[in-house]
């Protein structure tokens, strides 16, 4: 009898016959492995001869390394399917932006965590809802009129209204929506919310200074930092005679009389182009030729970078 190493390798089994795809790789990568084992076989038993008996080994080898790697196989697609649910939850739950799947029938079908926080629900009391409901009543036609111009073509959409939180209160938001087909190709609305709260507020205090300069019985002109006139409110207008069209572009020495000593246009030159500020009074002219005594309050103003690029001045007729 020779021994096992000059033995030639064990002929295919039949339990590997039939097999394809990912099946029959696994199959030939454990057969592989198998040969590569340095130990030989036992000693077969009597009742089989050398050729069953090293078949059947070898076919038990085969079955144990194919487990194996099977098992591994799975614990690497659960690895994967982990990360995978992880990347999910924080690309889409815990997104700055709330997400809805809406139906054609205006129902939400599905919504991440921060829209459900935004409206200070739960996802479970927001599914199946109709959207609408969750838009302040006054603001709803808004919210219609962008479906129906979504309705017209598949081009995305957008707007800005109030919705409504579970308490009650109101927030702006705005809604960017798109329409697409799920798989199994039946129509949905896909809705990006934004809370726009903050920039609301912003945007009022803005109008709200912005009217009080403009309502303000004080002359006010704003200048360029080469000090060219960019904007001048209606009390200037009033008090210089001038209109904004002529005023804006020129510089306010238009308005100088020649009666203020040029040590005080020094003096406030200085100031302000330290980004300083200067208080006094003026003698100017009208665009009549009238002559007026203002009191002034001029101050540079600095850019993020720390550099003076406007001048402000604020001017009362006394």
């Amino acid at each position: 009898m020779t021994s096992q190493d000059n033995r030639p390798a064990p002929a295919a089994s039949p339990e590997a016959e039939g097999l394809s795809g990912a099946g029959q790789a696994l199959r030939q990568r454990a057969e592989a492995i198998v040969r590569g084992y340095a130990a030989p076989f036992p000693e077969a038993p009597q009742a089989l001869s050398y050729e069953q008996a090293q078949r059947a080994l070898h076919e038990l080898r085969v079955q144990q390394i194919e487990l194996e790697m099977q098992n591994e196989e799975l614990r690497r697609s659960q690895a994967e399917l982990t990360a995978a649910r992880a990347h999910y939850f924080e690309i889409y739950d815990l997104a700055p932006v709330g997400y809805f799947s809406v139906d054609e029938s205006g129902r939400i079908l599905e919504l991440n965590l921060t829209a459900a926080t935004l409206l200070g629900a739960s996802r479970v009391a927001l599914l199946k809802r109709p959207f609408a409901q969750l838009i302040l009543g006054e603001d709803q036609d808004i919210y219609y009129l962008m479906r129906n111009q979504r309705g017209a073509g598949d081009q995305p959409c957008a707007c800005e209204l109030r919705m409504v939180k579970r308490d009650g209160t109101a927030f702006w938001a705005r809604l960017d929506a798109s329409a697409v087909r799920d798989a199994d190709g039946a129509p949905l609305w896909r809705v990006v919310l934004s809370d726009i709260s903050l920039r609301k507020l912003a945007e009022a205090h803005v109008r709200t200074r912005w009217r009080a300069v403009e309502q303000s019985p004080a002359a006010i002109l704003i200048t360029d930092a080469a000090g060219n006139i960019e904007y001048v409110n209606p009390g200037f207008e009033q008090a210089s005679g001038y209109t904004s069209a002529e005023a804006v572009g020129r510089n306010p020495r238009m308005l100088k009389s020649g009666t203020t000593p040029a040590a005080t246009y020094r003096e406030l030159w200085r100031a302000i182009s330290a980004g300083g500020q200067w208080r006094g009074e003026l003698c100017n002219r009208r665009k009549t030729g009238e002559l007026y005594w203002e009191h002034a309050v001029i101050s540079g103003l600095k850019d993020p970078s720390g550099q003076v690029g406007h001048f402000i001045a604020v001017k009362v007729d006394i």
